[in-house]
């Protein structure tokens, strides 16, 4: 009877292991899968943090050319006069304004021979 008694506690030790064992294992996995998502987290905040800078990086040059932009561009117009462009057209590029050709104009019975 005595050896009975003995006998018995164990496989109840057993069973209540067993029984924690699941909730302790699904708490491990629970944990685990926290610190990764929080590690990931902190990864992308990091990331996002940086890209943040390289826009606002990127935006000041943005306005520095605009700025600049505008400057070259109220220059230009101070500095223009439309009546130096055909000069400066034929000059640079050698274009003709079609105002500026002549039309020869021939009758009908003669003709022309190129040469």
């Amino acid at each position: 009877m005595l050896y009975r008694s003995l006998r018995r506690p164990a496989p109840l030790l057993l069973e209540r292991t067993s029984i924690l064992a699941g909730p302790l294992l699904s708490c491990l996995v629970v944990l685990i899968l926290c610190a990764t998502a929080t590690w990931q987290l902190w990864q992308l905040w990091q990331y996002q943090a940086r890209q943040q800078q390289s826009l606002a990086l990127l935006e000041s040059s943005l306005q520095d050319t605009e700025s600049r932009n505008r400057a070259l561009q109220e220059e230009l117009s101070r500095s223009f006069d439309p009546e130096q462009i055909q000069p400066l057209l034929r000059e640079k590029y050698g274009w003709i304004d079609t105002r500026d050709l002549l039309i020869k104009l021939s009758t009908p019975g003669s003709t022309t021979e190129a040469r």
